[in-house]
C-alpha cells in the first residue's frame, strides 16, 4: 500500500472562496504512515520482544550454566587447599590469555581475510576451527579474571557489608564521571551475536555499535 499525502491548509481562513483563491503554496503536504509502515513497525516491535525473552531466559542462563561449571571446576581442582595462590594464578592468566588476544587482533582479522577469499572446504574447515579456539580462548580468559579478582576481593578487602556499600558507591560514581556505566552490564546477560567481518576486534565498551542487518536486536545496548 502506497503513503498517503494530505495537503493542509496554512492559513487561518476557513471560508470557501478564500480557500479556493489560496495559492499553492500555502499549503503544507502532511506525510501518513501508510498501513505497510505500520506492520513494519509491528514486526521490528515483535522482533525486539522476541529478542528480549531469548536473551534473559535462553542466552543469559546458558552463558550462567557455563561460568558457573568451569568456576566450580576450578574451585575443586586448582589449587585447593591455597585459596590465594589459586585465585592470584587465575587473575594472572587471564590477563595474560587477554592482552595477546587484544593486542594480536588486527593479525587474526588479516588471517580470517585470508581464509574467507579461498574457496577450499580445507581452509573453510580451518577457519572454523581457529574461530572455536580463539573464542573458547579468550572466554576462559576473561573467566580467570573474573574469578581470581573476585575471589582475591572477597580474601582481602572489606569484610563488612557497611565498606562494601562504600566501596559500592565509590566505583559507580567513578563510572558515572568516565561515562563508562554500561560495564555494569558486562557478562554474562548481554548478549553479543558474532558478526563475522569483525570477529577478532574487541568491542569497545564505551562505543558499541549495533549493525542494523541483524536479526534481533543486540538487548541492553
Amino acid at each position: 500500500m502506497e503513503t498517503t499525502i494530505v495537503f493542509v491548509h496554512n492559513s487561518d481562513l476557513t471560508s470557501d472562496e478564500n480557500n479556493a483563491a489560496a495559492n499553492t503554496a500555502d499549503y503544507v503536504p502532511l506525510i501518513v504512515d501508510s498501513e505497510s509502515k505500520k506492520e513494519k513497525k509491528s514486526c521490528k516491535n515483535l522482533i525486539y520482544a522476541l529478542d528480549i525473552v531469548l536473551s534473559l531466559f535462553i542466552f543469559g542462563p546458558l552463558v550462567s550454566f557455563y561460568w558457573n561449571s568451569t568456576w566450580e571446576f576450578l574451585d575443586l581442582f586448582f589449587f585447593v587447599n591455597e585459596p590465594e595462590m589459586s585465585n592470584f594464578i587465575c587473575w594472572i592468566l587471564g590477563l595474560l590469555i587477554i592482552f595477546p588476544t587484544y593486542l594480536f587482533q588486527k593479525s587474526f582479522e588479516g588471517l580470517n581475510t585470508c581464509f574467507e577469499r579461498s574457496t577450499s572446504l580445507r581452509s573453510k574447515l580451518f577457519q572454523i576451527v581457529i574461530r572455536i579456539c580463539y573464542i573458547y580462548t579468550l572466554g576462559i580468559g576473561v573467566l580467570l579474571q573474573w574469578r581470581g579478582l573476585w575471589n582475591l576481593i572477597d580474601i582481602f578487602f572489606f569484610k563488612d557489608w557497611k565498606r562494601q556499600m562504600y566501596l559500592s558507591l565509590i566505583c559507580i560514581a567513578f563510572l558515572s564521571l568516565t561515562r563508562a556505566t554500561k560495564i555494569l552490564l558486562s557478562n554474562p546477560f548481554i548478549l553479543y551475536r558474532d558478526n563475522y567481518s569483525q570477529f577478532y576486534t574487541g568491542v569497545s565498551r564505551h562505543r558499541f555499535e549495533v549493525f542494523k542487518k541483524y536479526y534481533f536486536y543486540i538487548l541492553l545496548n
